[in-house]
């Protein structure tokens, strides 16, 4: 047993509950985005006060854990250049929720680890696995269920905006593996975040689209919520990573899109027919079933 698997293993069930609050709390910051939007807001405001918060929380992190903010100046750039391409896939899921229920966008987002194990097929030029080809298969089922293989009361820009959403957080998340992996991934996650601030600010002010929510209580109640729930959720999720490692942090993170259905049901009134249960269930399966794959595959 390695080093840090002993560690998550002293862990116990703490560090196993830390990551279901992290889980929990950032399925709660996209719910309350929602009625962000209805108070009058919208998704790159939103993104745009975000982005400051988390580069403050993780900033804080690394100082109270004794680490700095450097590296070295080619990973630097690596991390902005990935920080874009999280950003966009950030937005395009933010942005979905406008035209889509929230239940119903985090199940077509929520196809980003199985993109992530296609292009690493690609990229390793080869086949997908028989259990990766049928997590595939039943995720589209799960999908066609879900969104009922109908556009003529769904909008066919927020499937759009949720699918380039899922595709850019599975880019950003192989890049990352891929060309950062020896660096210490809070201090690149904070590099991200600052690109992703910048580019936040700099569309902002050129579009003129800053809209902060109706103030009252209805407005600024879910928008301080949205920027609070989502910094603590990085911080949560880090810890997590350090308590019982990457690996059943990222099986534990498969609760989001279950706790955000079940917070839309909550909090919005949402409803999902059986129908779209089923699908719902086939899709948090096929991601289940790859992600336990990748748990269970031995370490070249």
């Amino acid at each position: 047993m390695s080093t840090a698997e002993r560690a998550g293993a002293r862990a116990g069930p703490g560090g196993v509950m830390v990551v279901v609050f992290a889980a929990t709390v950032i399925a709660l910051s996209f719910v309350l985005a929602r009625l962000v939007y209805d108070a009058g807001s919208n998704p790159l405001t939103v993104i745009a006060l975000r982005y400051p918060a988390v580069i403050l929380m993780i900033w804080g992190f690394l100082r109270l854990s004794g680490r700095t903010t450097g590296l070295p100046t080619r990973s630097r750039l690596r991390s902005y250049a990935v920080g874009l391409v999280y950003f966009g896939g950030t937005s395009c899921y933010l942005a979905s929720i406008l035209f889509l229920p929230v239940s119903l966008a985090v199940l077509v987002f929520y196809t980003y680890p199985l993109m992530t194990v296609a292009f690493e097929s690609v990229l390793q030029r080869r086949l997908p696995r028989p259990l990766e080809a049928v997590a595939f298969l039943a995720a589209f089922a799960g999908l066609a269920l879900a969104l009922e293989v109908s556009f003529a009361s769904l909008d066919p820009r927020g499937i759009a905006f949720a699918l380039v959403g899922a595709a850019g957080a599975s880019a950003s998340f192989v890049w990352a593996g891929r060309t950062l992996a020896a660096e210490d991934m809070t201090v690149v996650t904070f590099h991200m975040s600052v690109c992703g601030a910048v580019v936040a600010a700099v569309l902002v002010l050129a579009s003129g689209t800053f809209a902060l929510p109706s103030a009252d209580l209805a407005g600024w109640a879910p928008l301080a919520g949205t920027i609070f729930c989502f910094s603590v959720a990085f911080l949560a999720m880090f810890t997590g990573v350090k308590l019982i490692g990457a690996l059943r942090t990222s099986m534990i993170m498969n609760l989001e899109p279950i706790a955000t259905i079940a917070l839309a049901v909550l909090l919005l009134g949402e409803r999902l027919t059986p129908q779209q249960l089923a699908g719902g269930a086939l899709v948090i399966g096929a991601v289940l079933a790859t992600q336990v794959r990748v748990q269970q595959a031995p370490v070249s």
